[in-house]
C-alpha cells in the first residue's frame, strides 16, 4: 500500500477507482443487453409450449396522410397470415375530401379495413388518446397491434410474427422500430440515438418490467387495456400512450418481446435536425411522470458513462504511469462489447448499425441528455396538453 501510495497521489487513486467502479457498472448494462440481443421468444415459449395463433386487429390513426394511405395502408391489408385479421383505420379529424374518397376506395378492395371517422368540433379538442381508444372499441378481435403513419412494416411477416406475442389474455407485445436508412450524418445520428434507446427499453421488457414501447410497433389486449382503465390518467397529456400506459399495466401483462428482421417496423427519418430534435424533446416530456426509482435507474446508467469517460480520458491525457495503460485497455474492451452487441442487434433485427456515431455517442450522450431535459423544462412544446 505504501508503494502505490508513493507512486500515486490521492487524485489519481481516486480516479481509477472510479474508473474501474464505472466500468463495473457497464458491464452489468453489456449483461443485460447481451441478454436482449438473445432473446427468442419461441424458445421462451416453448418450455410451456408454443402459442396458439390468434386473430388480431392493427389500428392505425391517420389525419390526411395520402402517401401513408396510398403506398403503405395497403402493405397492413396484404400480410401473410393464416387466420383472419383486420385494420382499423381511425381517420383523425381529416381536412381533405381525399383522404376519405382514397379510404372509401380501399374499403371497397380490401374486406378486412375498418374505417371510422372523427370529425372536427371547435368546442372540444382531443388528443390522440381518444382516437385510439376509438379504435380499440371498433376492433373485431381482441388482440390488438399499433403502428402510425411514420412506420412501415419489414414485410408481409410482420404481423405473423407479432401475432405469436399474444400468450394470454392480458398480454404485451414488443416489437423492433428501426430508422429507415438514408445518406447523411443526421440519419446515422438517428439511427445511433434509436440503438441507445431501444437496448435498455428491451433489456427491461424481457426482465418483465417494460417502462417504454415504439408506437409504431406494439400491441397488447383489448382487456389488459380495458381491465386497467385505458388512458384515462393523463389522458389530457397529448402523449403517453407508449410510456405512462405501459409503466400503470406492466404488473398485470405478460410481456413478449419479438426480435426478427421481419417482426420489425421502419419509421421514416427526419430531414432536417430541429424537426427531430423537437419531437424528441415532444416525446421525453413524460419522462417528468416516470416513478422515480425509474428515472434514477436511467440516471445512474448516464452518470456512471460521464464518470468512466471523464476519469479514463483524464488518466490517458495526464499520462499517469500504468493507469492510462490500463485506461486504454478498458476503453478497447468497451468499445469492443459494445460492437458485439451492436453486431448481434444487428443480425436479429437488420439494422445497419453506424458504429462510429455509436461510439462517439456513447461519450457526448450525457451531455445531449441534460440540454434535452433543460430545454424540457425552460421552453416545453405547446401541444402537450389540451
Amino acid at each position: 500500500m505504501k508503494i502505490i501510495l508513493d507512486l500515486y497521489t490521492y487524485p489519481q487513486l481516486l480516479l481509477a477507482i472510479v474508473e474501474l467502479v464505472a466500468f463495473c457498472v457497464f458491464l452489468c448494462y453489456a449483461v443485460r443487453f447481451f441478454k436482449v440481443v438473445g432473446h427468442r421468444h419461441l424458445k421462451k415459449m416453448g418450455l410451456e409450449g408454443l402459442p396458439e395463433a390468434q386473430s388480431v386487429s392493427v389500428i392505425v390513426v391517420v389525419n390526411d396522410d395520402l402517401d401513408y394511405i396510398e403506398n403503405t395502408l395497403p402493405l397492413l391489408l396484404q400480410q401473410k397470415y393464416d387466420l383472419p385479421y383486420q385494420v382499423v383505420v381511425v381517420n383523425d379529424m381529416p381536412e381533405l375530401e381525399e383522404t376519405s374518397d382514397m379510404l372509401k376506395v380501399l374499403t371497397e378492395r380490401f374486406p378486412n379495413l375498418y374505417v371510422t371517422t372523427i370529425r372536427e368540433n371547435h368546442h372540444f379538442k382531443h388528443t390522440r388518446k381518444l382516437a385510439y381508444t376509438i379504435g380499440i372499441k371498433a376492433a373485431r378481435y381482441d388482440c390488438l397491434l399499433f403502428t402510425t403513419t411514420h412506420d412501415i412494416p419489414a414485410n408481409d411477416k410482420w404481423l405473423g410474427l407479432m401475432s405469436k406475442g399474444f400468450v394470454s389474455r392480458h398480454s404485451l407485445v414488443l416489437g423492433y422500430n428501426r430508422i429507415q436508412r438514408k445518406p447523411g450524418f443526421l440519419n446515422r445520428l438517428e439511427r445511433t440515438v434509436n440503438i441507445f434507446t431501444s437496448l435498455p427499453m428491451f433489456a427491461a421488457a424481457v426482465s418483465g418490467k417494460p417502462f417504454l414501447a415504439r408506437s409504431g410497433n406494439m400491441g397488447f389486449t383489448r382487456q389488459l387495456f380495458f381491465d386497467n382503465h385505458g388512458y384515462c390518467k393523463y389522458l389530457r397529456l397529448n402523449s403517453g400512450e407508449n410510456d405512462l400506459f405501459l409503466q400503470r399495466v406492466r404488473k398485470f401483462a405478460d410481456t413478449s418481446v419479438i426480435l426478427s428482421p421481419s417482426a420489425a417496423t421502419e419509421h421514416l427519418f427526419a430531414p432536417r435536425y430541429s424537426i427531430w430534435y423537437n419531437r424528441r424533446k415532444f416525446d421525453t416530456y413524460t419522462y417528468r411522470y416516470y416513478p422515480a426509482s425509474l428515472r434514477l435507474f436511467l440516471g445512474m446508467e448516464h452518470l456512471f458513462r460521464i464518470l468512466f469517460w471523464g476519469s479514463a480520458l483524464t488518466l490517458i491525457i495526464m499520462q499517469v504511469p500504468w493507469m492510462w495503460i490500463i485506461s486504454v485497455l478498458l476503453i478497447g474492451l468497451r468499445i469492443l462489447l459494445m460492437s458485439l452487441v451492436f453486431r448481434k442487434l444487428s443480425k436479429r433485427t437488420q439494422e445497419k448499425v453506424p458504429y462510429l456515431t455509436c461510439f462517439l455517442w456513447d461519450i457526448v450522450s450525457p451531455v445531449d441528455a441534460l440540454i434535452l431535459s433543460i430545454s424540457r423544462r425552460l421552453k416545453p412544446s405547446i401541444d402537450l396538453w389540451i
